[in-house]
């Protein structure tokens, strides 16, 4: 029996095992192919969270934090305020980019959900599939209306694979 042969035909099945959502077998395929430059992540970590809030942190009218995929190797930073516009179609939910555009992320206030999208495994220069995931973020407002979270990092999973729906291109 051919071990080599039977350790690569278990790749995806142990590659797919790690995360939270499921790709397309073909997927699975060409993110294992030695020479693909798709990279299938579990996680990632955001740093740094700040805010303004003009009442009692229920509402936030900026902030700033850092995105870290480690797997993909994408850093960026991520800034909401006044002057942010969503880069989607009325149609959908406002997405904002960071900036690296290959990375957007929803704030939800009522929800104090913030949701990371990543576009991911390109194919002639253009992602074909984005990865999302979200979490909650536990913010702590003063007198002056400045919040934090009481950690510098979060980790969350993604736990969601689409296709690109977000028609925008980088930003």
């Amino acid at each position: 029996m051919r071990f080599d042969v039977l350790l690569l035909a278990a790749l995806p099945s142990v590659m797919a095992a790690k995360l939270a959502y499921s790709p397309p077998a073909s997927l699975l395929s060409m993110a294992s192919a030695e020479d693909s430059d798709c990279t299938l992540p579990a996680e990632y970590k955001i740093q740094n969270f700040h805010a303004q809030s003009n009442n009692t942190g229920s509402t936030l009218d900026a902030f700033d934090f850092k995105y870290i995929d480690a797997e993909t190797q994408v850093t960026t930073l991520c800034h909401f305020n006044e002057t942010s516009k969503s880069t989607t179609p009325d149609t959908l939910t406002p997405r904002y980019a960071c900036e690296d555009g290959e990375v957007k992320f929803i704030w939800e206030d009522s929800e104090g959900q913030l949701t990371l999208i990543e576009r991911i495994c390109p194919s002639d220069g253009k992602a074909q599939y984005e990865v999302s995931g979200g979490l909650q973020i536990e913010l702590v407002c003063g007198r002056g209306g400045s919040c934090a979270t009481n950690s510098t990092s979060q980790v969350a999973k993604f736990s969601s694979l689409q296709p690109v729906r977000d028609p925008t291109l980088r930003v």
